[in-house]
Protein backbone atom coordinates (compact mmCIF):
# COMPACT_ATOMS: atom_id res chain seq x y z
CA UNK A 1 0.00 0.00 0.00
CA UNK A 2 1.46 3.38 -1.02
CA UNK A 3 1.24 6.53 0.72
CA UNK A 4 1.09 10.35 -0.71
CA UNK A 5 4.11 11.97 0.25
CA UNK A 6 1.82 14.72 2.57
CA UNK A 7 0.65 11.81 4.41
CA UNK A 8 3.91 10.11 4.67
CA UNK A 9 5.61 13.46 5.89
CA UNK A 10 3.25 13.49 8.71
CA UNK A 11 3.29 9.51 9.93
CA UNK A 12 7.36 10.46 10.06
CA UNK A 13 7.27 13.28 11.81
CA UNK A 14 4.64 11.50 14.44
CA UNK A 15 6.41 8.91 14.51
CA UNK A 16 9.37 10.56 15.60
CA UNK A 17 7.36 12.28 18.45
CA UNK A 18 6.28 9.21 19.80
CA UNK A 19 9.54 9.02 21.13
CA UNK A 20 9.23 11.46 23.67
CA UNK A 21 9.91 9.39 26.61
CA UNK A 22 8.98 12.45 29.05
CA UNK A 23 6.31 12.17 31.61
CA UNK A 24 3.56 14.46 30.14
CA UNK A 25 1.30 12.76 27.47
CA UNK A 26 0.95 13.58 23.88
CA UNK A 27 -2.12 14.76 22.39
CA UNK A 28 -2.34 14.45 18.97
CA UNK A 29 -4.87 16.01 16.66
CA UNK A 30 -7.84 14.37 16.56
CA UNK A 31 -7.63 12.61 20.09
CA UNK A 32 -9.85 13.98 23.04
CA UNK A 33 -8.62 17.01 24.10
CA UNK A 34 -8.13 17.04 28.37
CA UNK A 35 -10.92 19.30 30.38
CA UNK A 36 -8.92 22.14 32.00
CA UNK A 37 -9.52 20.32 35.62
CA UNK A 38 -6.86 17.77 34.42
CA UNK A 39 -4.00 19.92 33.46
CA UNK A 40 -0.95 18.65 35.28
CA UNK A 41 0.74 19.32 31.97
CA UNK A 42 0.47 17.71 28.37
CA UNK A 43 1.68 18.43 25.22
CA UNK A 44 -0.78 19.39 22.09
CA UNK A 45 0.87 18.50 18.95
CA UNK A 46 -0.22 20.40 15.64
CA UNK A 47 1.13 19.72 12.13
CA UNK A 48 0.92 22.78 9.38
CA UNK A 49 2.10 22.36 5.95
CA UNK A 50 3.78 25.80 4.87
CA UNK A 51 3.31 25.03 0.97
CA UNK A 52 5.71 23.51 -2.01
CA UNK A 53 8.16 25.67 -3.88
CA UNK A 54 8.56 23.99 -7.55
CA UNK A 55 12.38 24.52 -9.15
CA UNK A 56 11.74 22.76 -12.47
CA UNK A 57 8.48 21.30 -14.45
CA UNK A 58 8.80 17.24 -14.39
CA UNK A 59 10.97 14.82 -12.64
CA UNK A 60 11.82 13.40 -9.08
CA UNK A 61 12.68 15.75 -6.02
CA UNK A 62 12.21 18.82 -7.72
CA UNK A 63 9.60 20.30 -5.34
CA UNK A 64 10.50 21.35 -2.05
CA UNK A 65 8.17 20.97 0.65
CA UNK A 66 7.85 22.76 3.53
CA UNK A 67 6.09 22.68 7.15
CA UNK A 68 6.16 22.85 11.16
CA UNK A 69 5.27 20.50 13.71
CA UNK A 70 4.34 22.44 16.57
CA UNK A 71 4.30 20.85 20.36
CA UNK A 72 2.23 23.57 22.61
CA UNK A 73 3.07 22.37 25.90
CA UNK A 74 0.35 23.08 28.98
CA UNK A 75 1.67 23.36 32.07
CA UNK A 76 -0.68 24.17 35.62
CA UNK A 77 -0.56 27.87 36.55
CA UNK A 78 1.15 29.17 39.49
CA UNK A 79 4.31 26.41 38.94
CA UNK A 80 6.59 28.87 37.60
CA UNK A 81 8.55 28.96 33.96
CA UNK A 82 12.02 26.92 34.61
CA UNK A 83 9.57 23.51 34.95
CA UNK A 84 7.84 24.42 31.48
CA UNK A 85 11.33 25.64 29.75
CA UNK A 86 13.33 21.90 31.12
CA UNK A 87 10.36 19.93 29.19
CA UNK A 88 10.54 22.08 26.32
CA UNK A 89 14.13 21.68 26.09
CA UNK A 90 13.44 17.73 25.96
CA UNK A 91 11.42 18.09 22.71
CA UNK A 92 13.81 20.28 21.11
CA UNK A 93 16.41 17.97 22.13
CA UNK A 94 14.65 15.28 20.92
CA UNK A 95 14.57 17.11 17.38
CA UNK A 96 17.99 18.32 17.19
CA UNK A 97 19.74 14.90 17.85
CA UNK A 98 21.64 14.58 15.74
CA UNK A 99 21.68 18.05 14.55
CA UNK A 100 20.06 18.71 11.39
CA UNK A 101 17.68 15.48 11.92
CA UNK A 102 16.40 13.21 8.73
CA UNK A 103 13.72 11.20 8.95
CA UNK A 104 13.52 8.49 6.37
CA UNK A 105 10.24 6.33 5.06
CA UNK A 106 7.64 5.59 3.31
CA UNK A 107 9.35 7.08 0.10
CA UNK A 108 10.36 10.28 1.45
CA UNK A 109 12.83 12.05 3.77
CA UNK A 110 12.44 14.86 6.36
CA UNK A 111 15.19 16.83 6.72
CA UNK A 112 14.88 19.23 10.56
CA UNK A 113 15.99 22.35 8.20
CA UNK A 114 17.23 23.89 11.59
CA UNK A 115 17.28 24.21 15.58
CA UNK A 116 13.76 23.54 16.93
CA UNK A 117 12.63 26.81 18.57
CA UNK A 118 11.27 26.91 22.06
CA UNK A 119 9.14 29.89 21.89
CA UNK A 120 8.05 32.41 24.99
CA UNK A 121 5.87 31.08 27.25
CA UNK A 122 2.42 32.76 28.16
CA UNK A 123 -0.18 32.26 30.64
CA UNK A 124 -3.64 31.12 29.50
CA UNK A 125 -7.04 30.79 31.18
CA UNK A 126 -6.26 27.19 32.43
CA UNK A 127 -2.44 26.81 31.85
CA UNK A 128 0.74 28.48 30.96
CA UNK A 129 1.22 26.88 27.25
CA UNK A 130 5.12 26.75 25.85
CA UNK A 131 5.39 26.43 22.16
CA UNK A 132 8.27 24.81 20.14
CA UNK A 133 8.17 24.91 16.86
CA UNK A 134 9.58 22.42 14.60
CA UNK A 135 10.64 23.02 11.00
CA UNK A 136 11.15 20.74 8.08
CA UNK A 137 12.06 20.27 4.73
CA UNK A 138 11.40 17.46 2.07
CA UNK A 139 11.94 17.42 -1.68
CA UNK A 140 9.34 15.38 -3.39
Amino acid sequence: MSVYPEEAIEMLLFAKAREYSGSMPLIFPNDIQPKPDDLSGHWIITHFRNGNIPYSLSGDEDTQTLGMLQFVGHFPLGKGSNQARKYASEIVELFWNPVNLSLSGHGVRVRVSKRPVLGTGLPLDTSYAVPVSIYYEVFI
